[in-house]
């Protein structure tokens, strides 16, 4: 940049009223004298916050399809056979907040059946992938009647 140049833009700092020494006006300095390298750093931050966008959305959709799923399960369905069936659907295709207790009634619904390998699936499933929600003590608490009912299954009772 010249000198001239150089000048004018400050004498335009200093008509917008920013004291060109000041931290502020150093800054518009440099922005001026550097034009692409600002462009670029304003183009990432753009791009960065559209990426999130996209995400966003993309998990809001994920979510709703997995709300939309568990509640037909249970709701539109009275037959047990086929509610385990639409729960153990959804509990494959679960995400967020409602895969936990997706993935924990899936395995109730199973255990109902009597489909133990099923339903320890799911428990497992729910202590893995989420130990800290609510529905973590309840599978294990499922997982151990599971065990009970393999052993009472097991047992022969003599006369």
């Amino acid at each position: 940049m010249t000198t001239k140049q150089h000048h004018i833009e400050e004498d335009a700092i200093v008509f917008l009223g920013i004291n060109k020494n000041s931290d502020f006006g150093k800054f518009i300095l440099h922005v001026r004298e550097n034009p692409t390298v600002y462009a670029a750093g304003l183009l990432l931050a753009l791009l960065a916050i559209f990426a999130g966008l996209v995400w966003r959305n993309a998990m809001h959709s994920s979510d709703l399809r997995g709300m939309t799923d568990y509640a037909a399960a249970l709701v539109d369905t009275e037959d047990e056979a086929i509610r385990a069936t639409k729960l153990e659907q959804a509990a494959e295709h679960a995400s967020g907040r409602w895969a936990p207790e997706v993935n924990y009634m899936a395995g109730e619904a199973a255990l109902a059946q009597a489909a133990y390998d099923k339903a320890e699936t799911a428990f497992k499933r729910v202590l893995s992938d989420y130990p800290q929600s609510e529905y973590a003590s309840r599978a294990a608490e499922g997982l151990a009647l599971i065990r009970d009912r393999k052993v009472i299954g097991k047992v022969v009772v003599k006369p």
